[in-house]
């Protein structure tokens, strides 16, 4: 995936987040109980979030999040504010954000993957 619409915005350009940090909160923050009350504002938020977190074009600047904040909601709510005001619907939002949440999925290394690669056992480390 390269490239995501978000109408009246065609072919925004993507790229995966160098942060895995920020990975890791999106997957944490997305909601997950529709009967809870804030269900709708987190998934609106958490799916601006996620086109913040990927979108790399000079078209539409977006703030950075950062992830020291521990508040990806609230930096969903700030990338609202420059989608909104340039047409792009709540819906679309939504719609941009589950594609993008979704291709992000794909891009996260597998548990297998991850204990094939990682060595636990401390050697080559040193300590002082």
């Amino acid at each position: 995936m390269k490239t995501v619409t978000l109408s009246p915005l065609p072919d925004l350009q993507i790229r995966k987040p160098a942060s895995w940090t920020a990975l890791a909160d999106l997957t944490v923050s997305w909601p997950t109980e529709p009967e809870d009350p804030t269900y709708r504002a987190r998934l609106l938020r958490c799916s601006a979030a996620a086109i913040g977190l990927v979108l790399d074009d000079e078209r539409l600047p977006l703030p950075s999040y950062r992830t020291a904040s521990l508040d990806l909601v609230a930096y969903g709510e700030s990338v609202m504010e420059v989608l909104i005001p340039r047409g792009v619907q709540l819906g679309e939002i939504i719609r941009g954000g589950r594609t993008v949440a979704d291709w992000l999925t794909t891009t996260l290394p597998s548990e297998q993957e991850v204990s094939e690669t990682a060595d636990f056992t401390g050697a080559g480390v040193s300590v002082i």
